[in-house]
């Protein structure tokens, strides 16, 4: 079975719907985390050009990628500005730690 990872970066008031819909998807790992960074909108005139987003980092059968897309497009408005990114690579290996 092959692996992918999916590193998406949504606005945080997307975080909680969106946890809660991708954990209807088979996942290995899934990891949630505020992050701090600035992108394609900084404002120029502050002091502070980043913005808070969450990220979430994602292990999944490239299977289940279709499902996943669905649950992002229920949650996030594909019609807005910036509703985040999602960055999919594939995944060489996978291993439980045991198994090493």
């Amino acid at each position: 079975m092959s692996f992918i990872r999916v590193t998406l970066l949504v606005p945080l008031d997307k975080e909680q719907a969106l946890e809660e819909a991708i954990k209807q998807i088979e996942l290995a790992a899934m990891v949630v985390v505020k992050v701090r960074g600035y992108g394609d909108h900084p404002n120029f005139y502050s002091t502070n050009w980043t913005t808070e987003s969450a990220m979430f980092e994602l292990y999944l059968a490239k299977d289940y990628m279709e499902q996943l897309k669905k649950k992002i497009r229920s949650v996030c408005n594909v019609d807005g500005d910036n509703e985040g990114i999602m960055i999919v690579s594939d995944v060489s290996e996978m291993l439980a730690i045991k198994n090493i």
